[in-house]
């Protein structure tokens, strides 16, 4: 683990706000990286776990492999249940070059 700063931003009058930690994944998950985030929407306080993948994301293409991104979904899930805080909501992104 290692410390990646916060960021924070608003959308549709909601904030979302990285927490420092980013989690290094070195399995066979294609999970490259996750980390959490909180989406603020006036009082209520959602945590969303991030998960970045080096797996082709879109259907339409060449390399999209429905099957491995079954399986990032479910070790996603499997992180979200093993956390140790409560997750609401697991999104799953593209690497970043």
């Amino acid at each position: 683990m290692h410390c990646i700063g916060c960021t924070g931003r608003m959308t549709d009058s909601s904030i979302h706000w990285a927490i420092h930690v980013m989690i290094e994944h070195n399995d066979r998950t294609h999970i490259l990286r996750s980390w959490h985030e909180w989406e603020l929407r006036g009082r209520e306080r959602r945590i969303v776990l991030v998960v970045e993948t080096d797996l082709e994301m879109r259907p339409e293409g060449d390399n999209f492999d429905a099957d491995l991104m079954d399986q990032v979904r479910a070790a996603a899930v499997a992180e979200m249940r093993a956390s140790p805080s409560a997750i609401h909501m697991v999104r799953i992104i593209p690497a970043r070059d």
